[in-house]
């Protein structure tokens, strides 16, 4: 039977590899690389032996997700996490949130620190979606557009409409008042 628990090896290095992230300092950072607080790029200070990285170029690259990740010591961080360190010259306490939804726009007026509730408040609508609307699902029983919304993990049920626009409207108050800047209504 497989467990879920970490086992001790992997536990320690996982808080040895967060030891080493706490270690990098604003001044390390800025030592390495260059940060365009403009375009979110950040570029190679110098060039590091075989090829890996050569000055003036534009580090890291993009993941799978969409984030770009930049390799400083062995250690993979995210671009828009150095960004942070970069120009305030702390870690983020929170999760770093991308206010237009590009993942890989690390400009600094791009970036805001959120708790993890309001970067789910700020999310797209699921790829599935079928409405075009965020919180908006037609529903087969009444044979009318549903507006429904998601706060502190409960989902919360604003009423049917005629047309899914109008269901829109409705979702878009609401998130509007419960998640203030964080709301996302495309």
């Amino acid at each position: 039977m497989k467990t879920n628990k970490k086992t001790p090896a992997r536990e320690f290095t996982r808080r040895s590899n967060q030891k080493q992230r706490d270690d990098l300092t604003q001044a390390k950072l800025q030592q390495l690389l260059d940060y365009d607080p403009h375009t979110g790029s950040f570029r190679w200070k110098k060039s590091f032996k075989h090829g890996q990285a050569k000055i003036h170029t534009i580090a890291g690259s993009t993941g799978f997700y969409g984030y770009r990740h930049i390799t400083l010591q062995g250690l993979s961080y995210r671009a828009h996490r150095l960004a942070w360190l970069y120009i305030y010259g702390h870690w983020p306490t929170e999760v770093i949130d991308h206010i237009n939804h590009i993942r890989d726009d690390n400009r600094i007026i791009n970036l805001r620190e959120a708790t993890a509730f309001q970067n789910q408040w700020n999310k797209m609508y699921a790829c599935n979606n079928t409405s075009g609307y965020k919180g908006v699902s037609w529903c087969n029983q009444k044979k009318m557009w549903r507006a429904q919304i998601m706060f502190n993990n409960k989902s919360k049920h604003l009423g049917h409409f005629r047309t899914s626009v109008q269901a829109a409207e409705v979702y878009k108050t609401a998130a509007e008042k419960l998640f203030g800047e964080f709301a996302h209504v495309v």
